[in-house]
C-alpha cells in the first residue's frame, strides 16, 4: 500500500523492529531494521512498513536474508529509484 506524492522527497528513511526465527538454531532473533529509499511517484505508508516487519514474526529466515527480502518487498511496492535495507541484531 502506498501513497502518491505531490512533491518528491530526495530520500525517505524508516526504522523499526522485527523478529524472526533462525532456521538453524530455532531461536527468535530480534532486529533493528533501517530502510532508506529514493521514491519516484509513490511512497510506502508507515503502516505498510510496520506490516512488512510484523510479517517476519514466527517466520524462519536467515538473518543474512532478511534485509534483502525487505528491500525486495519495498521495491515491489513502490518501485523506488534506490533502496537500501540494513538489519542489526538487537541484543
Amino acid at each position: 500500500m502506498s501513497i502518491r506524492l505531490s512533491k518528491r522527497p530526495s530520500r525517505v528513511k524508516l526504522k523499526g523492529r522485527a523478529e524472526a526465527v533462525c532456521p538453524i538454531s530455532k531461536t527468535v532473533d530480534e532486529y533493528i531494521v533501517e530502510v532508506e529509499y529514493v521514491p519516484r511517484e509513490h511512497a510506502l505508508l508507515i503502516e505498510e512498513f510496520e506490516r512488512i516487519l510484523e510479517s517476519y514474526r514466527g517466520r524462519e529466515i536467515l538473518h543474512e536474508e532478511i534485509a534483502v527480502d525487505i528491500a525486495e518487498r519495498i521495491r515491489n511496492a513502490v518501485s523506488p529509484a534506490y533502496v537500501k535495507a540494513r538489519r542489526q541484531v538487537d541484543l
